[in-house]
């Protein structure tokens, strides 16, 4: 018998998430271009050799501004000590102009991170997508990955290229993702660890990574990180359902979405054509991140189409083997007739996490919709006087202190009650409560109109 899809969704309230869309931002750290390319017009000197704005790696081409003449290399000058050289009797006469496209190395303040809402600038800073025999070259790897993130809808993307393709490069990539960048704490990080050579320097970065979020998620920084992630196969046989049930076991209790799928399909357009192209489990876990972002906290993912990224997957899992990803915590997705759909949106984090915790996020709009209720059948209308803030704060403790034992709420913390600054009917409520599961305690202010007379 085939597996059973289900859809669930909740009723949003006007209650605002725990975490809004806007600061749900998310930083993708990987490999880009090392080197920028440029076109630079020069005045041609007196001297056989002349300066460039920058250090030239290499040059691509040497030209006039009339479109008649193309300077040959070697023929007519040379790449010397980073600036042009021209042969002797050779090149442009003194005092005219001339172009020079040439390849120059990042300085280290290229590799800061940076917050866009245009892909442009993604790929000015990283270099375009390009392909070898069909294969991603690793210094495409973040516009890749940022591409697939703006075609899915994501607004404002945090890319932090690495200076070194290792896993110190990673590590220094998340020590400086520990300070806000341009006024924003990034939400997910999703780092494209598929670069790495290594199997070995994967599980690394990876830990580096989930060691980061944990840290910015304490008490001490107070900064909610998740990290999405997935698998490359390093060995060229395959990955296993139980390889990837044992990774997520050992992530159990984490900040982390480890993502099922590891060899997504996409097309990418080339000057001779479209061509299908096999990206590692990383690419997939950008994918669901960037979905994600793009909805409301206390909107599931599961059995949802997502569009924008790939047309497949390169391995299917048959339906026991789903259900075996699904029971062990890896967050799966099937592709029928070229529609992706994530099958359960699930985490190897079962305590920690506001974000993906769609029970509290439930029970806390359950939450407010009772008090209003409760507050607005108890006061409206009455004559207010000077004991009418106590009097709600006393009956708001008695309120909760029913929800707490119905087993709604874990624990009751301040509550207060006041007339609207500038208003004579509307009352502003406030109190904190422990939800259920194991997060910090929530905070809820809502207000009431209650017609109370002055």
């Amino acid at each position: 018998m085939g597996r059973p899809l289900v859809t669930s969704q909740f009723v949003r309230t006007p209650a605002a998430s725990p975490v809004a869309i806007g600061a749900r931002v998310m930083a993708l750290i990987g490999k880009g271009s090392d080197s920028f390319t440029i076109q630079e017009q020069v005045t041609r000197g007196s001297g056989a050799s002349d300066t460039l704005a920058h250090t030239a790696t290499a040059i691509s081409k040497v030209g006039d501004f009339k479109g008649t003449k193309d300077y040959v290399v070697t023929t007519d000058y040379a790449l010397d000590s980073g600036a042009i050289r021209w042969e002797t009797g050779h090149g442009p006469a003194t005092g005219e102009t001339y172009y020079v496209t040439y390849v120059y190395a990042k300085a280290v303040t290229d590799y800061e991170p940076f917050l866009t809402d245009n892909f442009d600038d993604v790929v000015n800073q990283c270099g375009d997508i390009e392909l070898t025999t069909g294969v991603l070259n690793v210094d495409s790897y973040l516009t890749m990955a940022a591409q697939i993130a703006f075609n899915i809808g994501v607004r404002q993307i945090i890319i932090c290229q690495i200076a070194t393709n290792n896993t110190a490069g990673f590590s220094d990539a998340y020590d400086k993702l520990e300070n806000p960048i341009s006024g924003i704490n990034p939400y997910y990080i999703v780092p494209l660890l598929g670069s790495l050579a290594t199997s070995g320097d994967f599980i690394t970065a990876k830990g580096t990574a989930l060691a980061h979020c944990l840290k910015m998620s304490s008490e001490e920084f107070g900064k909610e990180r998740r990290l999405y992630t997935g698998q490359k196969d390093y060995v060229g046989t395959g990955i296993s359902v139980d390889d990837l049930v044992t990774e997520a076991g050992a992530l159990l209790e984490s900040r982390v979405t480890l993502t099922g799928n590891w060899d997504p399909i996409r097309v990418v357009s080339q000057n001779t054509g479209s061509v299908d192209v096999i990206l590692d489990g990383c690419f997939q876990a950008v994918m669901l991140a960037s979905y994600r972002t793009t909805q409301f906290v206390s909107d599931p993912m599961m059995n949802r189409p997502i569009q924008g990224a790939y047309t497949g997957f390169n391995t299917r899992w048959g339906d026991i083997e789903v259900d075996t990803l699904v029971d062990g915590g890896v967050c799966v997705c099937e592709e029928i007739s070229g529609v992706i759909k994530v099958i359960d949106d699930i985490t190897t984090n079962t305590s920690d996490e506001i974000e993906v915790d769609i029970n509290t996020v439930e029970a806390r709009d359950t939450l407010i919709s009772m008090a209003r209720k409760a507050v607005e059948s108890r006061f409206k209308g009455i004559r207010g006087d000077n004991s009418v803030s106590s009097q709600m704060s006393s009956f708001m403790e008695i309120f909760l202190a029913q929800r707490l034992g119905e087993g709604l709420i874990a624990g009751i913390g301040a509550i207060s009650a006041s007339r609207q600054i500038g208003s004579l009917r509307k009352w502003q409520i406030a109190f904190s409560y422990l939800p259920v599961t194991k997060v910090r305690d929530i905070k809820i202010v809502f207000s009431v109109d209650l017609g109370l007379a002055a």
